[in-house]
């Protein structure tokens, strides 16, 4: 997409975190310096929330907020694979009232959807996660 120059800017968010051993300032600028590498001719913009339980739902409304008070129409969210179903559910059901395009972008980190299974890591993020997604769909946010 950002080849195709689809995108006009990029947000970073940021979930409040006080146990960070470096600054927000720190943390800024070495973000900005690795999108800059790849992503020199857009803009980086970051966004500070502070979300309480369930952290995905209220984390999206909070952004959703701000970008359309940016006036945006479309966005893409960056997201590891196995939370992906559940960003995306999410974000579906708050955007369907308003008129903001929604795509998801998805990567894998060590593991994949054929080999998660085979390590304690895999386990710890795939289990969890779909308990999530459970409590999310029972509590109606997706």
């Amino acid at each position: 997409m950002y080849r195709q120059n689809k995108f006009r800017e990029i947000f970073l968010i940021k979930i409040g975190n006080t146990d960070l051993i470096y600054s927000d300032e720190e943390y800024e600028s070495f973000l900005k310096s690795v999108i800059d590498s790849s992503y020199s001719n857009l803009p980086v913009s970051f966004i500070n929330l502070d979300a309480e339980h369930p952290v995905t739902l209220n984390k999206s409304e909070l952004l959703v907020k701000k970008l359309e008070e940016k006036g945006v129409k479309s966005i893409a969210v960056l997201t590891n694979a196995f939370h992906s179903l559940r960003t995306k559910k999410v974000y579906e059901k708050i955007l369907e009232p308003e008129n903001i395009k929604f795509y998801t972008i998805t990567y894998y980190t060590n593991f994949n959807k054929d080999n998660w299974w085979k390590s304690s890591d895999g386990f710890r993020m795939v289990i969890p996660e779909l308990l999530k997604y459970v409590y999310y769909k029972f509590r109606g946010f997706i």
